[in-house]
């Protein structure tokens, strides 16, 4: 029987409710699958099943497991050895090479799982009816609290906008993800600020009375964009967005339009 080649796991990280734990098995021909197969694992103490996700038949299985707000895990998920190997259970249905319908093995390897974390008590944002990151409809298990932490999710539907004062402790910006603060809104993180979406993870607009604002408390990971209002046909005379930050390390083309004063 045909064996997989690889395995690709989650990403490190912490999850909590509603995000995707998502798994595929790789084998090296085209597969079909038929009912529902899955992959049972262990988040803390409790038996779970990452379960088939029907896709067009290709070398590529997806096995999924959305977080649920009883799963916590602090230590590293784990695939579950039940038969003395860990194992596909095709729990009634099969996994077939297509060019023979002949059945895969069912045999996987573990991955390092040590790194993917369970937590229910961070609030996630999947904005769920709108773009209001105050609306706790928008957030999987209510919005989030100053002292609470928060997860902007690569599930969510909608990308949210701080229309008013945004808070919470620690804020993780997942990657494919952004935070948009409109002009002369506030966000404060009182923890840590980690964002893995790059220079679109978090956009700042201002317009001509009002600048958006961040503080963070604790430490900051990753690169923001400024969006400075200015008008046609006048000079402006511009600082640093960014307490501490230089002039000649925010604005770095100097022409005849721009003149930086040291």
């Amino acid at each position: 029987a045909m064996s997989y080649s690889s395995i690709t796991a989650p990403a490190n990280g912490t999850y909590s409710v509603g995000q995707n734990l998502d798994f595929v098995v790789t084998y090296p021909g085209t597969v079909s699958v038929t009912g529902t197969p899955n992959i049972p694992l262990t988040i803390g103490s409790t038996k779970v099943y990452a379960t088939y996700v029907s896709e067009a038949a290709s070398a590529n299985v997806r096995f999924r497991y959305t977080v649920s707000s009883g799963d916590a895990d602090a230590n590293g998920i784990e695939f579950i050895n039940e038969y003395g190997q860990y194992s596909i259970n095709p729990n009634g249905g099969i996994i077939q090479k297509t060019t023979t319908n002949e059945a895969v093995s069912y045999l996987i390897s573990q991955p390092d799982l040590s790194g993917i974390l369970v937590d229910n008590s961070i609030k996630v944002w999947l904005g769920t009816v709108s773009t209001d990151i105050s609306d706790a409809a928008n957030w999987s298990n209510g919005a989030p609290a100053f002292n609470e932490s928060a997860i902007i999710a690569k599930e969510a539907v909608r990308q949210p906008v701080v229309t008013d004062l945004f808070a919470c402790n620690n804020l993780t910006i997942w990657p494919g993800t952004s935070i948009t603060l409109n002009a002369g809104k506030r966000m404060n993180i009182y923890g840590n600020l980690t964002n893995l979406a790059g220079e679109s993870g978090i956009v700042m607009n201002s317009d001509l009375n009002n600048t958006a604002s961040l503080k963070v408390a604790g430490t900051s990971t990753g690169n923001i964009t400024f969006k400075r209002f200015m008008t046609g046909n006048a000079y402006h005379l511009l600082a640093s967005p960014v307490s501490g930050q230089s002039i000649s390390g925010f604005l770095t083309q100097t022409d005849n339009n721009a003149f930086i004063a040291t």
